[in-house]
């Protein structure tokens, strides 16, 4: 009797321990799927998700998640690389849910030309260049049969936490009269912005960071608590 409850006994932690190894891995291949649907293209993306006990990922539950990747190519905009975590996450018919802890995305200014090349034909004559703490659009325009050159200072927003404006707030143009009329055209034209929620997971950016040549997004609660402190 005590061999048969002993038997069963090392039986059912194989099951638990077999449970523990494959499942996690399984969660990981699904949500890979469901981020792959809207990336066009990537170098690398690596999925960790944990939970114990293991059989909660039956019901889609994690209680742990790390994403990572490099050279993410979305419908709109490439992505340099991406770091984000999670906890209490569910998942399911394509959703990914739970609450971002740490999240870090960089994006290079060529991504970020390419984006205004091939989403506002407006701007096609302009490039954005980015050095530490500031943000510039240089580019042309033609008034009065004249090709005159402009420069645009401004920065980067947050907006409904997925999505970065970028508002225009100094010009440096050729010692010409422009009319007021046509300068605020050109500023709505050129407060252009991209969202980040065609990634598919939770988006929470607090914060943004500029350096030479890159563009830094950070968020999640570890951004929040550091912002308070």
């Amino acid at each position: 009797m005590k061999r048969n409850l002993f038997f069963l006994l090392a039986i059912f932690l194989l099951i638990l321990l077999g449970m523990q190894i494959l499942l996690p891995s399984m969660a990981e291949r699904k949500i890979k799927r469901t981020m792959i649907e809207n990336i066009n293209e990537y170098q690398e993306l690596k999925i960790k998700a944990s939970a114990f006990p293991a059989w909660k990922i039956l019901f889609s539950r994690l209680d742990f998640l790390k994403i990572s990747g490099t050279e993410l190519k979305l419908n709109d905009i490439n992505l340099k690389s991406i770091k984000a975590s999670y906890r209490n996450i569910s998942y399911s018919r394509g959703e990914i849910l739970g609450e971002n802890t740490d999240f870090k995305i960089v994006l290079t200014a060529a991504d970020l030309n390419e984006y205004l090349e091939e989403n506002y034909d407006g701007l096609n004559d302009y490039s954005i260049h980015l050095l530490p703490g500031q943000v510039f659009l240089q580019g042309s325009i033609i008034l009065f049969d004249a090709r005159i050159n402009l420069e645009l200072s401004g920065n980067f927003s947050i907006e409904k936490k997925s999505r970065v404006y970028f508002n225009p707030e100094r010009f440096k143009i050729e010692e010409i009269s422009i009319p007021s009329t046509f300068l605020k055209t050109l500023i709505a034209e050129m407060d252009f912005y991209f969202d980040l929620n065609q990634l598919s997971i939770p988006i929470n950016l607090e914060e943004i960071k500029i350096s030479e040549d890159s563009l830094v997004l950070l968020g999640g609660l570890s951004v929040r608590k550091a912002g308070l402190n």
